[in-house]
């Protein structure tokens, strides 16, 4: 068996996403959103990402849409990276606009994680890398990350990452905008 070969009892529940990460976490988030739960965004810096194929207000409008509740840490507009980062702000509105999102800030924020929860846990995924939810990650930056799927080893994977996410990365961050409860 090659080493790059799925072992035939332990398919692949990794992939190394070597360009446009972001976009391309967001893309298959789009497609399952109508069975997602959850969305965990941790991203240092925003953008709006237009002229990308999944903006965010293309974004809000799903978790809208869905009734997705959806926690956001981030790094807060007045921070030195994030002034000079343009969108962060903008992007900041147009999510923050969405009942069921928590925003949180944290300005020694540098990790990079997304995750899709969905009510069947075998669609749940989510990245972890290098990129920014910034257009400039998608377009320009060289940027690597690694897309974990619910399935095999990634199972457990997954649950400990969005624990982490969801219960100390969360609380070590200043609330900005509570969750708002979401009718179903």
């Amino acid at each position: 068996m090659a080493i790059n070969e799925a072992h035939p009892q332990h398919p692949r529940f990794a992939t190394i996403l070597k360009n446009r990460v972001v976009e391309q976490f967001l893309i298959r988030f789009d497609v399952v959103s109508h069975r997602a739960e959850e969305l965990l965004i941790v991203s240092p810096v925003l953008g709006t990402l237009s002229g990308t194929r999944m903006t965010v207000e293309r974004l809000r409008r799903v978790v809208r849409l869905n009734k997705i509740r959806t926690y956001l840490v981030t790094r807060s507009p007045e921070n030195d990276l994030t002034r000079g980062a343009p969108g962060h702000r903008r992007a900041l509105e147009t999510l923050g606009s969405i009942d069921g999102l928590e925003i949180r800030y944290n300005d020694q924020l540098h990790a990079k994680v997304y995750m899709c929860m969905c009510n069947d846990r075998q669609s749940s995924f989510a990245v972890i890398g290098s990129a920014n939810m910034t257009r400039t990650s998608i377009e320009r930056n060289i940027e690597v990350g690694i897309m974990i799927r619910y399935a095999y080893q990634g199972q457990s994977l997954i649950d400990e990452l969005g624990y982490w996410v969801k219960n100390n990365l969360r609380f070590q961050a200043r609330l900005a905008k509570p969750i708002v409860k979401i009718r179903r």
